[in-house]
């Protein structure tokens, strides 16, 4: 799994004075697999090489998405992430983050707009 967007919404994305924290939408999508390889597969090997033990085999199908999850949101208490399926079914404003052009300093999506 990798990120395809992230999003910024809350008061981020306005001009509140106190911030308190950062709201991040995320959308993530699946990497390129070898030939051959089920995303079941991946996920399983993924799990085992981390070292990762459940007494069921429920989490290892999800194994690579929650990693993702896990790595943006370190440890850090100022970052709230949602996803953006979620953040898009509540009609809540948000800004794109990422990707974004960094020659032009502005989102992508802006560059192909009318």
């Amino acid at each position: 799994m990798r990120v395809a967007s992230a999003h910024a919404f809350g008061s981020y994305i306005t001009d509140a004075q106190d911030l308190g924290d950062v709201d991040i939408a995320t959308e993530l999508e699946r990497k390129e697999l070898s030939p051959g390889t089920s995303w079941v597969e991946a996920n399983f090997d993924r799990a085992r090489a981390s070292g990762k033990v459940f007494s069921w085999n429920g989490p290892m199908y999800g194994c690579g998405e929650t990693e993702v999850w896990h790595i943006l949101r370190g440890r850090s208490p100022h970052a709230s992430l949602a996803r953006l399926d979620v953040i898009d079914r509540e009609d809540w404003p948000r800004r794109r983050i990422y990707p974004i052009c960094w020659r032009l300093r502005q989102p992508l999506s802006t560059l192909f707009e009318s």
